[in-house]
């Protein structure tokens, strides 16, 4: 990350989400969390409504890599007009200014609806240009940005400089709509063309009823990896979701983060119930308890559970707490 300044959306423009798009967003943190896990990987945190809907910092190589989401579930499709892409292209633009144009930051927008052709309207209408016979949002994704940029960025512009003069602290001196304006008329086509390309559009993709049965197939798979028995998959998905929102909820940046060592604790912590069911079922046994636990309660006196396996990864944790915490000037 080039500069400590990526910071919280400088406008705060949308009301409380509602359940199902709150619910949606704790649904991709889990998938990346899951996907985490199964990738192996050592340093990757989570969380959602900070920056944006959802966060994903993955510090697994030399280089940090950041990815935002916008996440949208509704019934009606997109099209460049639509609020929903103007805003979502708002945060992501603010937020790529904020680390100098770093391409170490990318972003999504994620809906399960799908694109719309748009129509001739607001700033459209002013324009002599024949709009193409495609949507502009196919455009952008096949980065067709000549037959794009001439209809998206004057709309885009437009949105930009009334959603900023809209919201401008007023009793800021320093701060004036002209900043705004001369910033967004400061992008030349090439640099356009680099943030346009930093966005992954995905449509028709899983609402949440959908996205929770992947997640429990993404829990199966972890399960196997872990050696955790499936009939804990549905217990499993309820504190994964659980630790989301609890984490999310915290005021504090390091403490809203979900580590991917959390989610790996919380399958052993399954893992162990179910040795201890063994244990319990040998005890219970006609033929008596096995010496091996008699031996063992005699010497174990020691009330730290934990394996080596979970100190390890409370171990991990820790560091990997330090260094998010080195880069939380960026965020």
């Amino acid at each position: 990350m080039k500069k400590d300044s990526l910071i919280q959306n400088n406008i705060n423009t949308d009301a409380d989400a509602s359940i199902k798009g709150l619910y949606l967003q704790k649904l991709r943190v889990a998938k990346y969390l899951l996907k985490a896990v199964l990738e192996d990987k050592k340093a990757v945190y989570c969380t959602l409504e900070y920056v944006d809907d959802v966060i994903e910092i993955d510090m697994d190589s030399e280089i940090t890599s950041i990815t935002t989401e916008q996440n949208k579930n509704y019934s009606t499709p997109f099209s460049i007009n639509s609020e929903e892409i103007k805003n979502s292209i708002r945060i992501f633009f603010d937020n790529w200014r904020k680390v100098e144009e770093d391409e170490n930051i990318s972003f999504i927008f994620y809906t399960n609806t799908g694109i719309s052709k748009e129509k001739k309207i607001g700033i459209l209408k002013e324009l002599d240009i024949d709009l193409p016979d495609v949507p502009i949002i196919n455009l952008l994704i096949e980065k067709q940005y000549d037959e794009a940029f001439p209809v998206i960025l004057p709309v885009f512009k437009e949105y930009y400089i009334q959603q900023h003069n809209k919201h401008i602290n007023k009793n800021d001196n320093a701060v004036d709509i002209s900043y705004y304006e001369e910033l967004i008329n400061s992008i030349d086509k090439e640099k356009w063309k680099k943030f346009f390309g930093l966005i992954e559009w995905k449509f028709g993709q899983e609402d949440e009823e959908e996205l929770t049965n992947t997640l429990k197939m993404y829990i199966r798979y972890v399960c196997d990896k872990l050696d955790v028995e499936h009939k804990y998959v549905d217990n499993i998905f309820i504190c994964l979701i659980g630790l989301i929102d609890y984490k999310s909820l915290k005021k504090n940046f390091l403490d809203k983060m979900v580590h991917v060592a959390e989610i790996k604790l919380l399958f052993l912590e399954w893992q162990r119930d179910i040795k201890l069911k063994d244990k319990l079922a040998v005890q219970n046994n006609d033929e008596g308890l096995d010496p091996i636990y008699e031996k063992w309660d005699e010497v174990n006196n020691n009330d730290d559970i934990r394996n080596l396996e979970k100190k390890y990864l409370m171990y991990v944790m820790i560091l990997m707490k330090m260094k998010l915490y080195i880069c939380r000037r960026c965020l």
